[in-house]
């Protein structure tokens, strides 16, 4: 594996789930997979109404409303 920013060589490649900087320039190297899980997570949460970046499902209450 090499890291995607300095192009080093690593030694040993990453486990699945775990999450470690490159010993050169420190950069984030995340999982193989990351991208693919985190649409497959956003298509589940959409088909409940939940990733829909539009109006929010539960609106705040305005405080002044109460107070007569």
């Amino acid at each position: 594996m090499t890291c995607p920013r300095c192009d080093v060589a690593l030694e040993t490649a990453l486990p699945e789930r775990q999450d470690a900087l490159c010993p050169q320039c420190g950069t984030l190297l995340v999982p193989a997979g990351l991208a693919r899980r985190l649409l497959a997570k956003m298509t589940q949460l959409a088909r409940f109404g939940l990733a829909d970046p539009g109006d929010p499902i539960l609106k705040r209450s305005d405080p002044s409303e109460g107070k007569a």
